[in-house]
């Protein structure tokens, strides 16, 4: 029974921000935490763009969603934690799992908030590596 409970739930809440989107005439970003196992439902809701956690594999959510809509994350926020090296890789790591820009296009972010205590010269990092690097995917 769990099981057809949050069948239920997931099909509601896409459901729900459909009507509320359409009811505004208003654009829309939908952002599930944990939502990667119904990605091909959250984008045909009607949204515009699909939030994705740091846990959801970047290349195939866009497989799923077939550039239908816009990608936005993921880079895991923990990485921000670490050295240099480990920044530029996991931003990489996230630009290199889309690839070329499509139909949809991808909104570079962290798969999930920003820590309070993150060192703000290890964000510039993540901002400089971004800002560089996607050059190649426009």
């Amino acid at each position: 029974m769990e099981g057809k409970v949050i069948q239920y739930a997931r099909r509601d809440a896409v459901q729900y921000a459909r009507r509320w989107a359409l009811s505004r005439n208003r654009a829309y970003n939908d952002f599930t935490k944990g939502g990667g196992e119904w990605l091909s439902e959250i984008a045909a809701s009607g949204c515009n763009a699909v939030g994705l956690d740091w846990t959801v594999n970047m290349t195939r959510a866009r497989r799923v969603v077939e550039d239908k809509v816009a990608l936005q994350g993921n880079m895991d926020p923990l990485a921000l934690f670490g050295p240099e090296e480990t920044i530029r890789a996991e931003a990489r790591k996230v630009m290199d799992g889309f690839g070329m820009i499509g139909n949809g296009g991808h909104v570079f972010n962290l798969g999930h908030g920003i820590n309070q205590f993150t060192p703000i010269e290890n964000v510039q990092i993540l901002v400089d590596e971004v800002h560089e690097y996607s050059r190649r995917y426009h």
